[in-house]
């Protein structure tokens, strides 16, 4: 938790809160925080609700209560692979995980959903997401911490984001059927009330599962590929993983496309936009966002593509 005479900010597990905190630390003495990271933990970790059932002189009233939030899939697969990746090296269940279910660093069973309770429980007047942590910072914290260092704390922020160094499969298309993220979902009604109330929807494996995707690494070289971005392709997986953009596309040299992708891989900034293929000589809709590797790649085309000139 980190507080000041007008905010709370809860430092929700696996929501990107390092990354908040090495931000407003940006602001020195002068932010007038206080960092409740005592050695143990428990209090970083605190929500307001536990805070003041452990001390009876916190008082959260007149200010703004903030906490991050992730998508479901996203947060369960982050906590277990996290879990797995400490000591006593806990791994959950395939059972456990479309529940939502995860270890304590205890060995005791905990679940996403009793979790968000804990957090939405003191109230929640504002939400940084993890998957725009560096937009939501901005909008989030402008009014609360006018100070000329803000926008050092906001470049902090956005050079940071998903910096996770845990390597796994993050796509909740190649985890969950369609049935099972339902399921998930279900065994979670709060979290899916919240998601539902900040982002407006919930993921679907149904979407998620034929979408047309890739990841970049720092040298422009396919990491990983999704089906549906093979089969509008058109091309064996094995020529493209592992090789550059550049090989598997040389029409891409130049392009407006390829720009952007080194920008975001440049300044760690997420970005949208629509061009035209110049590989399949059709419109094309990408969605350029960080990734721990690099960038990630989601995109539609338009008009079935022609073969590649």
């Amino acid at each position: 938790m980190i507080r000041s005479d007008r905010f709370v900010w809860q430092h929700f597990p696996k929501t990107g809160g390092h990354a908040v905190d090495q931000a407003l630390r940006e602001l020195g003495d002068a932010g007038r925080l206080v960092h409740d990271d005592d050695a143990g933990g428990a209090r970083w970790h605190d929500s307001v609700a536990v805070r003041q059932a452990r001390d009876v002189t916190f008082d959260p009233r007149e200010r703004v209560i903030i906490s991050g939030i992730r998508r479901l899939p996203h947060w369960i697969l982050s906590r277990v692979h996290f879990d797995a990746s400490r000591s006593p090296y806990l791994g959950a269940s395939r059972e456990m995980i479309c529940r939502g279910e995860f270890y304590e660093q205890s060995g005791a069973v905990g679940r996403a959903d009793l979790l968000v309770r804990q957090f939405v429980a003191g109230g929640v007047h504002r939400w940084i997401r993890t998957e725009h942590l560096g937009e939501d910072f901005e909008r989030v914290f402008t009014d609360l911490l006018p100070h000329p260092r803000l926008q050092a704390a906001v470049r902090k922020v956005r050079r940071i984001v998903n910096g996770t160094q845990l390597n796994y499969v993050r796509e909740p298309g190649f985890h969950f059927t369609a049935a099972e993220l339902d399921g998930l979902y279900a065994c979670n009604p709060t979290w899916a009330a919240v998601e539902r109330e900040v982002y407006g929807d919930l993921l679907s494996s149904r979407d998620e599962a034929g979408a047309a995707w890739y990841v970049l690494d720092r040298d422009l070289r396919f990491r990983a590929v999704s089906d549906g971005a093979i089969a509008l392709w058109g091309r064996p997986r094995d020529e493209v993983v592992g090789r550059r953009l550049t090989e598997v596309f040389p029409q891409a040299v130049g392009s407006d496309a390829l720009s952007v992708q080194q920008a975001v891989l440049r300044e760690r900034e997420p970005r949208s936009f629509a061009t035209r293929s110049s590989t399949y000589d059709t419109d094309v809709a990408l969605e350029v966002t960080p990734h721990p590797a690099g960038v990630r790649v989601r995109f539609d085309f338009g008009p079935s593509p022609a073969s590649a000139a």
